[in-house]
C-alpha cells in the first residue's frame, strides 16, 4: 500500500506523523512524509521519503506575533498574527496542496494533519484517494466537554458544549479556505465554503483517529463511529543514538532529577524564567534538567543542566517529574513515562491538557507563566516529588498507557479505511 502523510506546525505536530511513517513502513507498506522545510533532517533520520512544504515554522514562531499569541490570545495578538503570519501559511498550503497532489496520483491512502484539512479533502475529491484525518486533540463536536480552547461553563452544556466546537473549527478553517480554493478551482471542482467543509468532514463519512489516550480522555458516547480515540503516536529513539556524555554524568550524580522543558513555544524573558527554575529547584533542594527548545533557555550551575534534543522515550523515565508545556506529545510522554506533572501552558489546547492531568490526580493545577514564582513553583515540585498517591496513579496511568499501542490501532485503521 502506498500511503501519503502531511502533517503541519512544530515538532509537537509532525513527529506524531512520523511515527506513523516509521510504524506503516514496518508493515511493508510505502509511506511519503510532506512536512514543513525544518524538518527535513528529522524525517530523514528516520529514512523516511519526504516531501517539502516550503516554510519554515522555527522561523515563523520567532516572530514577533507569533511570540504576542504565547503570551496570550487577544484580539491585538490575533490580528497582528492575521497580519503577519497568515499570509505565510495561506501560500506554503497553496504550494503543499499542488505538491501533495502531485505525489499522491499513485497513493491507495491519504493521512492529513488537522491544519490541512481543507486542502486534504480537495485532493481526496480529485483524485478519488481515501482520505484519514489524524488529530491529537478532540475536534468533534459533543455535548460532554466544550472545545479545548473553551473554557466549561455550569450550565447550558448542552448548547454551549457543541456550540464551542463549531465556533473552534471555523476559527482554524478560516485561513485555509482560500488556499483550498484556489487549487480546487486550478482543477476543476467547486468551490467550498467553511461551513461545506465542515460539514463534509465532520459529518460522519472521513474517518478521524484521535491520536491521544482514552485513558486520559475517554471518547464521549456521541461520536459517531467513524471516529477513533486510539492512543498517543510516539516516535521511538533511533537505535544508534546516545545520550550526551554530560547529561549522562549529571543523572549519575544524584536522585532522578525534574525535567522542565516548553518544547516549541518561544518566550519574552527567558533569562527570567530560567532564574524562576533555578531558584525554585534550590529552595526545594531538588535537581533539574533543562531542554532549551526553540525559546533558546540555557542555565548550568550544581542542580540544574540545560540540554538539547534528547528523545523522551529515553529522558523522562529517568526523571522524578515532568514540567512542561502541555502539548499533546509532551503530555503523553510524560505519562507514558508514569511521572507526575505541572503543566505551564501557553496557548491553544495546552491549558485543557494541563486541567486534565490534574483533575485525574496525576499532576498538579497547571501555573501559567505570569503565575509562576519561585514560591510557588516550590509548591508544586514539592507535590509532584511527595504526594505518593499521585505519584503511584501517575505510575499505574503509564502502564495502562503503555499497554495500548496507539500505533498498532492507527496502522489498523489505516489498513482497513483503505481497502
Amino acid at each position: 500500500m502506498n500511503v501519503i502523510l502531511m502533517s503541519f506546525g512544530s515538532r509537537g505536530d509532525i513527529q506524531p506523523f512520523l511515527a506513523l511513517a516509521v510504524a506503516l513502513r514496518e508493515r511493508g507498506h510505502s509511506v511519503t512524509l510532506a512536512a514543513p522545510s525544518d524538518f527535513e533532517g528529522l524525517v530523514g533520520a528516520y529514512h523516511i521519503p519526504y516531501l517539502r512544504i516550503p516554510i519554515n515554522f522555527g522561523d515563523i514562531l520567532q516572530k514577533d506575533s507569533s511570540k504576542r499569541v504565547t503570551r496570550g490570545i487577544t484580539p491585538a495578538a490575533l490580528l497582528a498574527l492575521w497580519r503577519e503570519v497568515i499570509p505565510e501559511f495561506k501560500r506554503a498550503l497553496y504550494i503543499a496542496t499542488r505538491e501533495v497532489a502531485e505525489a499522491a496520483h499513485n497513493a491507495d491512502v491519504l493521512i492529513a494533519h488537522g491544519f490541512l484539512i481543507p486542502s486534504a479533502y480537495a485532493i481526496h475529491q480529485h483524485l478519488k484517494i481515501p482520505l484519514i484525518l489524524g488529530i491529537a486533540a478532540p475536534v468533534v463536536s459533543t455535548q460532554t466537554f466544550p472545545s479545548p480552547m473553551f473554557p466549561s461553563i455550569p450550565f447550558g452544556q448542552r448548547f454551549y458544549n457543541p456550540l464551542s466546537f463549531q465556533l473552534l473549527v471555523r476559527l482554524v478553517l478560516s485561513f485555509m479556505i482560500e488556499p483550498m480554493n484556489a487549487y480546487r478551482r486550478e482543477v476543476g471542482l467547486p468551490m467550498l465554503s467553511t461551513g461545506k467543509v465542515i460539514q463534509l468532514l465532520f459529518g460522519g463519512q472521513v474517518p478521524i483517529i484521535m491520536h491521544y489516550s482514552p485513558h486520559l480522555l475517554p471518547a464521549p458516547a456521541d461520536w459517531a463511529a467513524n471516529v477513533h480515540v486510539v492512543g498517543a503516536w510516539t516516535l521511538s529513539a533511533q537505535p544508534d543514538w546516545a545520550p550526551p556524555d554530560a547529561l549522562t554524568a549529571f543523572l549519575a550524580q544524584g536522585e532522578p532529577p525534574i525535567f522542565f522543558g516548553f518544547g516549541s513555544m518561544t518566550v519574552r524573558n527567558p533569562r527570567q524564567i530560567v532564574q524562576t527554575i533555578s531558584e525554585g529547584l534550590r529552595m526545594a533542594n531538588l535537581r533539574g534538567v533543562l531542554q532549551a527548545g526553540w525559546a533558546g533557555l540555557t542555565h548550568e550551575d550544581e542542580h540544574l543542566i540545560t540540554i538539547g534534543n534528547v528523545p523522551h522515550d529515553w529522558l523522562f523515565p529517568r526523571m522524578s517529574a515532568i514540567v512542561h508545556h502541555g502539548g499533546s506529545g509532551t503530555t503523553h510522554s510524560a505519562l507514558l513515562a508514569g511521572k507526575p506533572a505541572l503543566v505551564i501552558p501557553f496557548m491553544a489546547d495546552q491549558p485543557f491538557w494541563g486541567r486534565r492531568v490534574a483533575n485525574i490526580g496525576v499532576g498538579v493545577p497547571p501555573l501559567t507563566l505570569p503565575q509562576l514564582t519561585p514560591a510557588r513553583l516550590v509548591t508544586a515540585l514539592q507535590s509532584l516529588t511527595q504526594d505518593n498517591l499521585m505519584r503511584q496513579r501517575a505510575a499505574e496511568l503509564g502502564a495502562l498507557l503503555r499497554a495500548e499501542n496507539g500505533l498498532s490501532a492507527a496502522c489498523e485503521l489505516v489498513e482497513r479505511y483503505s481497502t
